[in-house]
């Protein structure tokens, strides 16, 4: 009987742990993409305005219709995906690159201690 009480204590354990460990990522996430925002959308915002700034420029200096800039920038979008609706430092955006920064750190280490592990035993 009291084995199995201790079973329970254990797993209660491990549950709390999985739990706090859980908010811990989370928590990581989301304040790396608030700092990520914070630092990195005001430049952003800046570039597309003078992105906005040189096509304006453009246009007016060749002489360029809408129809041929709407041609070319539907050209550029499909090519690069230079117009997205997702600001590359938007609050989203800088979640998925917190996300890529914790699921690749340590992963070389990882890998490289693997693969220097024996697996035939002699």
């Amino acid at each position: 009987m009291a084995d199995k009480y201790e079973k329970t204590g254990e797993m209660k354990t491990q549950n709390l742990r999985t739990i706090l460990l859980t908010i811990c990522c989370l928590s990581y996430l989301l304040v790396g993409a608030a700092i990520f925002s914070a630092l990195e959308f005001d430049y952003d915002q800046e570039m597309r305005e003078n992105m906005r700034r040189i096509h304006g420029k453009l246009t007016r200096k060749y002489n360029i219709s809408k129809e041929d800039v709407k041609e070319w920038l539907k050209y550029l979008d499909n090519k690069a995906n230079i117009d997205a609706d997702l600001y590359q430092w938007s609050f989203a955006g800088s979640v998925y690159f917190a996300t890529t920064v914790i699921t690749t750190i340590g992963k070389q280490k990882l890998s490289t201690s693997l693969a220097s592990t024996d697996l035939n035993p002699r």
